[in-house]
């Protein structure tokens, strides 16, 4: 089906009711997409929302979305329209509203008699902040494939094409991946690699992780390795995480 929201935030955080969220934003779970997150602003912004959830055929599912959000008109602005929103176009007075717009496509499914999950996508970023344009195409895919009743491998494989105008200007490509092997839903091993390049410079990042599931709500993690610092999103929060380089950390979660 598809579902439309919308919302308007012209009023004080703390009058706004927590148990609406905010719309206008899309949270996803590629890595490299949510390494650009919008800030939704809730005391000053106006946002859409389009879902649509169909299923084509059988084990093959569609998913698109597509999310946008810009500030409200002061008096010494210049008026936008919902088409400047919906093409971004790079202009002078479209950076004083803050326009935020991204788009996704998804298709996921069972193959194979159920035992291959996959999950391909692409996402479409792009906003305008602080005098800033970022611009990020990201090819997330996500596959699992059914060993056994209790064993399985799973897969991420993502790519991503970023642009960064007129502040601190750049461009930059992303690799990452991750593959997981899972025995008696029990241990979990985990082979992590990161790559970024820009200006024909390129950095990059391996790590490994072994996990054991204690019980249903606590897990012990033993991970080895580097890991790229900057903005990392989960459950939605984003916080600035610093980076990890070459070392040991070691992880106890609980659930109570």
């Amino acid at each position: 089906g598809i579902t439309y929201e919308y919302k308007n935030y012209h009023t004080p955080y703390l009058l706004q009711s927590i148990s609406n969220p905010p719309i206008g934003y899309r949270e996803g779970t590629s890595i490299l997409a949510s390494r650009n997150s919008h800030s939704m602003n809730f005391g000053n912004e106006l946002g859409h929302q389009v879902d649509l959830n169909r299923n084509l055929y059988h084990n093959l599912n569609l998913r698109a979305n597509i999310s946008l959000s810009h500030r409200h008109k002061e008096d010494d602005m210049e008026s936008i329209s919902l088409f400047d929103i919906l093409s971004m176009k790079d202009e002078d007075n479209m950076y004083a509203y803050y326009p935020f717009r991204q788009m996704y496509l998804e298709i996921n499914g069972w193959a194979l008699s159920d035992r291959l999950y996959y999950k391909v996508s692409i996402d479409h970023f792009t906003e305008y902040f602080l005098g800033k344009n970022t611009s990020a195409f990201t090819i997330p895919t996500h596959w699992v494939w059914k060993l056994s009743s209790e064993n399985s491998l799973t897969i991420y494989l993502e790519t991503q094409k970023k642009n960064v105008k007129r502040i601190t200007p750049g461009k930059y490509t992303n690799h990452y991946s991750s593959i997981s092997y899972s025995h008696s839903g029990k241990w979990i091993v985990t082979g992590f690699y990161d790559q970024e390049i820009k200006d024909s410079k390129s950095n990059q990042w391996l790590g490994a992780e072994i996990s054991y599931k204690l019980n249903t709500e606590t897990q012990v993690f033993l991970f080895y390795g580097s890991q790229k610092g900057g903005l990392v999103c989960a459950n939605g929060i984003c916080a600035e995480q610093p980076g990890f380089e070459d070392g040991y950390k070691i992880t106890f979660r609980s659930l109570f």
